[in-house]
């Protein structure tokens, strides 16, 4: 069904209902990728989307999926009922982590739109330009990474931390994603993560970063997989959000061609 290769795996999920608007940008998302990697094998895993739903010429796949896709894996029936029973948004932060380790490739939320070709470093962690928005996951910017383990130099002194929204080019069974599964806060974790919990999958996943920290650049990296840009809703959510604090996204606006009386996030 997926590739032999892992690296050519290339996963979207949806379940659930979908108005026409957010068909639309599912299918931005899936298209563009598909513009960008003429050659990866792209799947939608859902349910409710079907192959009618999709343009034959963008060569995209849907693929039904069952409780067959945990077999292997030490989680009991009883939380795998709890998963599957809950809002898709929240199985689908457990239901990314799976496919991953059972059939490696890409992950990429169904509102991420792709600009360029999808890049050939392995098992990269999604990161932050800043932690403008930990504090959703009950984390405390000083609990984030250190700005010195970022791709791109110049910012060490702006701690970072994971996002789970794209996940590129992860080997089948990788022990970090095993580690996720393994967890002991989500083994005895009675109900559903949610990102509005006490904690989240991000801020489980910064824990692991945090615990394989002098394996990273060698099994697994961060890397700028998602390009998210402040708006002005929500540019009043934090001090980073305002631009107080500079960093990467601040010196490029600050560098371009824009009216100077417009502040950043609006």
């Amino acid at each position: 069904m997926f590739s032999n290769d892992p690296q050519e795996n290339v996963f979207f999920y949806w379940d659930g209902h979908i108005s026409d608007t957010r068909l639309k940008i599912l299918k931005d998302c899936v298209y563009s990728t598909r513009v960008f990697n003429p050659t990866k094998q792209i799947f939608i895993i859902s349910n409710t989307i079907t192959n009618d739903m999709i343009d034959d010429k963008y060569t995209i796949s849907c693929v039904k999926w069952d409780i067959s896709f945990f077999d292997g894996l030490d989680i009991s029936a009883e939380k795998l009922n709890k998963y599957m029973g809950s809002h898709p948004r929240t199985f689908s932060d457990l239901f990314r982590i799976v496919l991953l380790y059972k059939f490696g490739g890409s992950y990429i939320d169904t509102d991420d739109l792709a600009i360029k070709k999808l890049p050939m470093t392995k098992n990269i962690i999604c990161r932050s330009y800043d932690p403008h928005t930990c504090f959703y996951n009950k984390i405390a910017d000083s609990d984030c990474i250190e700005g010195k383990y970022r791709e791109i130099r110049g910012y060490d002194n702006i701690t970072i931390f994971p996002r789970n929204d794209c996940w590129l080019n992860w080997d089948k069974e990788h022990y970090f994603l095993l580690g996720l599964l393994r967890d002991e806060k989500f083994v005895n974790c009675d109900d559903v993560i949610d990102i509005l919990g006490k904690w989240s999958w991000q801020s489980l996943t910064l824990e692991h970063c945090k615990k394989n920290i002098n394996r990273i650049g060698t099994d697994w990296v961060l890397g700028l997989t998602l390009l998210y840009l402040y708006e002005d809703f929500i540019s009043c959510s934090s001090s980073w959000d305002m631009g107080r604090h500079g960093g990467e996204m601040i010196d490029l606006w600050n560098n371009i061609a824009h009216d100077k009386n417009e502040e950043w996030g609006n």
